[in-house]
């Protein structure tokens, strides 16, 4: 992203909110394409805010900015409040207004529109018995949840088929997606890790995807940060993988931002791909494009970097495909308009499930064309040990 260096000068109210109102000023600017030194000094009443040549910032958006770059917000006033916002990447948009009152709106015009493709491997075989479990009581009449059907199941190559599908439409459509794989062991709770990264047919599916060329990730385990796993996890995937990782999805999205990023980090992860909503669409932190994450509890700032999630499959369960398409259609455009980065989530074991879900994943891949969005070199993701 081309930058702007133009003078800022941030004032605080007191020396207590210097850390959290300098991290929220410099992400705004990030995200604006303004590069600056920020200075900061002491503020009384309304003057305390950002000043910029030509913008002012008051301390009060700064302070709801930081919320929602943390999720503080989630924990003040629920997940549901402001719905409004979280349709919208409201932050994003603020930075385009600010850079455009300021005069560079050059910054914002020549960021690249970028959606990176995702996918989360959450089984390598359908006939494990949890799958065979629902299978069986959905037949009865016991349950009525969505569940694989039978022909499914029994289908020891079922979804490394749906991965080789999967990886020939990407390469034909030039895209580079990234495969979050768990790497086990295979756990009986609740929400457990289905397969072993070192079965078989783990192997096969992640032989495959490295001979496309494609990214592999951790999908960190429903309980790893409770356990403080990650860098277990992400050692037993590297033993099979012969490279490090660096990239990172929590299975379910089910992590606790006070603890998880700095977990993360402590493991040698780089980027986490994890901040996004597992029912419905949107911005979960306000932002479409990525950032460093922020430690709540030291109160610091970490090299982490989040990359925004705006999509994920499993909305698809309790809407109609057309409207699925509309609402996706409407996030892609809103990241467009402000030349924003966000990924959408599609489970290659879902393809195995239900007909309609291929048909969502193409045609979600061809709205992104349509808007023109890049899915194949993302120079947004740098290091060297995930490129």
């Amino acid at each position: 992203m081309n930058s702007l260096m133009v003078p800022a000068l941030l004032k605080i109210p007191s020396l207590g909110d210097e850390t959290s109102l300098l991290y929220a000023a410099k992400v705004l600017l990030t995200v604006a394409g303004i590069e600056t030194d920020i200075q900061v000094s002491r503020g009384f009443g309304e003057e305390c805010g950002l000043e910029l040549p030509g913008a002012f910032i008051p301390v009060g958006d700064l302070r709801e900015i930081f919320s929602w770059l943390t999720l503080q917000y989630e924990k003040d006033c629920g997940l549901r409040n402001g719905q409004d916002r979280w349709e919208r990447p409201w932050i994003s948009e603020l930075a385009r207004d600010i850079a455009s009152r300021i005069g560079v709106t050059s910054g914002i015009k020549k960021k690249a529109f970028q959606v990176i493709i995702t996918h989360d491997v959450d089984r390598t075989l359908l006939c494990e018995p949890f799958s065979l479990c629902k299978t069986i009581l959905n037949g009865l009449g016991l349950m009525k949840r969505e569940c694989y059907p039978v022909s499914a199941v029994l289908d020891t190559k079922a979804v490394l088929r749906s991965v080789e599908r999967l990886l020939q439409f990407e390469v034909d459509h030039g895209i580079r997606s990234i495969f979050f794989v768990m790497s086990g062991p295979f756990s009986f709770a609740r929400y457990g890790t289905r397969y072993d990264v070192r079965w078989k047919i783990s192997r096969e599916i992640i032989k495959l995807v490295q001979d496309t060329g494609m990214l592999i990730g951790l999908h960190g385990s429903y309980y790893a940060t409770q356990k403080d796993s990650y860098g277990d996890e992400k050692k037993r995937l590297e033993d099979v993988l012969g490279q490090e990782v660096v990239l990172h999805r929590n299975h379910y999205l089910h992590f606790d931002p006070r603890k998880t990023w700095t977990q993360l980090e402590k493991a040698g992860f780089k980027w986490d791909f994890s901040v996004g909503f597992n029912d419905r669409m949107g911005f979960r932190s306000g932002v479409a494009y990525t950032y460093e994450a922020f430690d709540l509890e030291t109160q610091e700032e970490l090299k982490l970097r989040l990359v925004p999630l705006a999509f994920m499959d499993g909305v698809f369960a309790g809407w109609p495909q057309g409207e699925t398409v509309r609402k996706l259609r409407d996030i892609l455009e809103g990241t467009k308009t402000v030349g924003g980065i966000v990924s959408i989530l599609f489970h290659p074991d879902r393809f195995s499930m239900r007909s309609e879900a291929w048909e969502l994943f193409v045609r979600a891949v061809e709205g992104c064309e349509d808007l023109g969005a890049e899915m194949g070199n993302f120079k947004v993701l740098r290091d060297p040990g995930c490129l």
